[in-house]
C-alpha cells in the first residue's frame, strides 16, 4: 500500500496490527512533504491455526496527519473444479470420419486451478494434457477422435475423460456412434463411339462408390433409343461398376448429345451422353 503526504511539513507515521499472520515492512517512517511512502504487506498462511482457511484483522496507521484503519483479510487458495457437462455425446461419425467436440472447465474457487486431462480410450483424445485456469475464469478443452483406433466392428463405443486437479477430480462420460453409408462419386460424361464392324454406338458409364456401404443405383435414359445393359446396379464399397450404354435406332440429326439419369439414395445426376459426330 502507498501513503501520500499531500500536506505541508514532514509526516511521521506508524502502522500496526494485532494479526500474527501479516508482516509490515517498514512499520514506521517519515514521509516528506509532497512525497509518498510504500508499505509491503506479506501474509503467512502457516501462521494460521490448523484447519483455519481464512482470517480477518485490522491495520491501523497513526500519523501526524491523523489515524486511519483498514480491514485485512486472508483466504487460503482453494480452487474448485467444475465443468459445463458430465456427458459428452460426440454424435455420429459417418464413414469413420473424425468427429470433434468440446467441454468447458470452470474455476469456482480461490486461487489458480491446475489440472491434467486423460482418457481411457485410444480413439478419444483431448487437445491438451494439462491446463491452468485463473480464479473466476474458464478454459475450453477440445475433444477429437482418432478413427484409426476406433474398433472396426463397433457401431458405438463409450469412453471416459478424467480431469484431475488441485480443485477436485471429475470424470466425463463420452459416446461416439458410427454409420457406414454409400457415397457415389459423380459419374463422368459418357463418350459413345461406333465400332468398325458397324455395331450400334456404345459407351461405358462408370459408377464409383467411395463410401463404406453398398450403393444401390437406378439408371434412367433420357430417350428410349438409349439403352443400358442393366437398369439397377449395386456398387460395393470402394468398388467400380461399368455399365454398357447402347444407341438403338437412327442417330438424331440436330444434336449429338443426350443424357442418362443416375439415381442413388444420396442424390441424382444428369450425366451427359455424347453420341458419335460426323454424320449427315
Amino acid at each position: 500500500m502507498t501513503l501520500f503526504n499531500d500536506g505541508t511539513g514532514a509526516l511521521a507515521w506508524h502502522a500496526q496490527t494485532d494479526a500474527e499472520w501479516v508482516e509490515l515492512a517498514p512499520a514506521t517512517g517519515i514521509c516528506p512533504e509532497g512525497e509518498q511512502a510504500r508499505i509491503a504487506l506479506t501474509a503467512y498462511a502457516l501462521a494460521l491455526e490448523a484447519g483455519q482457511e481464512e482470517a480477518t484483522a485490522t491495520l491501523a496507521i497513526n500519523s501526524d496527519g491523523g489515524r486511519v484503519k483498514l480491514p485485512l483479510r486472508l483466504a487460503l487458495a482453494a480452487p474448485r473444479l467444475e465443468v459445463d457437462r458430465t456427458f459428452v455425446d460426440l454424435g455420429v461419425s459417418v464413414n469413420r470420419q473424425p468427429v470433434e467436440g468440446s467441454i468447458r472447465v470452470f474455476n469456482r474457487g480461490l486461487g489458480l486451478l491446475r489440472g491434467v486431462v486423460t482418457s481411457d480410450k485410444l480413439w478419444l483424445a483431448v487437445d491438451r494434457a494439462s491446463f491452468a485456469c485463473e480464479m473466476g475464469h474458464s478454459v475450453e478443452l477440445d475433444i477429437h477422435t482418432d478413427m484409426d483406433e476406433f474398433p472396426e466392428l463397433f457401431s458405438e463405443d463409450r469412453g471416459v475423460i478424467r480431469i484431475e486437479s488441485n480443485g477436485g477430480v471429475l470424470e466425463l462420460d463420452t459416446r461416439l456412434q458410427t454409420e457406414l453409408v454409400p457415397e457415389l462419386a459423380e459419374p463422368e460424361p459418357v463418350i459413345m463411339s461406333t465400332g468398325e464392324d458397324g455395331h450400334p454406338p456404345q459407351g461405358r458409364l462408370v459408377l464409383r462408390n467411395v463410401g463404406m456401404a453398398t450403393a444401390r443405383v437406378e439408371l434412367e435414359p433420357a430417350v428410349p433409343e438409349l439403352t443400358v445393359s442393366r437398369e439397377q446396379v449395386e456398387v460395393k464399397p470402394g468398388k467400380n461398376v461399368r455399365v454398357t450404354l447402347r444407341w438403338q435406332g437412327i442417330l438424331p440429326p440436330l444434336t449429338n448429345e443426350t443424357a442418362i439419369q443416375v439415381h442413388s439414395a444420396e442424390t441424382t445426376w444428369r450425366v451427359p451422353v455424347h453420341l458419335p459426330s460426323g454424320r449427315p
